[in-house]
């Protein structure tokens, strides 16, 4: 057994996490955490919260998970927020060029069949709609800065108008 099997297989018995919709056939990269997960997980924060809200007086907020497409575009995400992608034209494999050896970019050349990768990009957001007919683009938030940013005026007045302030 690999120690990556060796952790699952640990993490599973012991409660700490579990793959996500694994009697589903799981899915890469997502995983739930268990009993004890959730304890740690929660024991970190707290230890965090401790250290920034109590004692350092940072301001803990909490927004929304789906980011309208104005507040990214005015970010740079929607234009920026994106990785270099190679597609083979021959076998329709997809790589990121970092994953591509350098001499196969050079020639662009398909390291699976030696067929010719063609370049694109690829923006890494998850897009979604907002209201029943999804009509208003949004995305689930790239990362959770763009909160501090956009209640910032909010946050200062909360402030008493007073710099620096962490959030």
């Amino acid at each position: 057994m690999d120690k990556y099997s060796e952790i699952i297989s640990l993490s599973k018995r012991r409660g700490i996490f579990y793959p996500s919709y694994d009697i589903y056939g799981g899915e890469a990269g997502f995983y739930d955490y268990g009993p004890i997960g959730t304890l740690l997980k929660n024991n970190v924060e707290n230890k965090w919260r401790e250290f920034y809200v109590f004692r350092e007086k940072f301001f803990e907020i909490s927004t929304p998970v789906i980011t309208p497409y104005d507040v990214l575009k005015a970010s740079g995400h929607v234009d920026k927020f994106m990785d270099v992608i190679l597609t083979c034209k021959k076998c329709g494999k997809a790589f990121k060029a970092e994953e591509v050896a350098e001499e196969n970019r050079k020639k662009m050349e398909c390291p699976e069949c030696g067929g010719r990768l063609e370049e694109g990009r690829i923006n890494l957001m998850f897009e979604t709609g907002i209201g029943p007919r999804k009509k208003e683009k949004a995305f689930l938030r790239p990362e959770t800065a763009q909160g501090i940013f956009v209640n910032f005026p909010f946050l200062y007045q909360f402030s008493r108008k007073k710099l620096p302030m962490g959030v």
